[in-house]
């Protein structure tokens, strides 16, 4: 695969991903990524992405239940 900015070849590697939400921030210091070996650019694989989606709603539920308690 090759890097849709520069063209550089794409390597598995892990890279910081972080998500601002409402109430909280959700931090991976090493997400699973293709990274780009000259420019760092990080893609993504779907099941990766699917993956952290799957946390981040799980987490909007508990923030949700969270401010109901209040």
């Amino acid at each position: 695969m090759e890097c849709l900015y520069c063209k550089g070849a794409l390597v598995r590697g892990a890279v910081p991903f972080t998500i601002h939400r409402e109430g909280y921030h959700f931090v991976l210091d090493k997400a699973p990524a293709w990274v780009c070996d000259q420019c760092a650019e990080p893609v993504f694989d779907e099941t990766d992405v699917d993956a952290i989606q799957r946390v981040v709603a799980d987490l909007d539920q508990q923030v949700m239940s969270l401010g109901n308690a209040a």
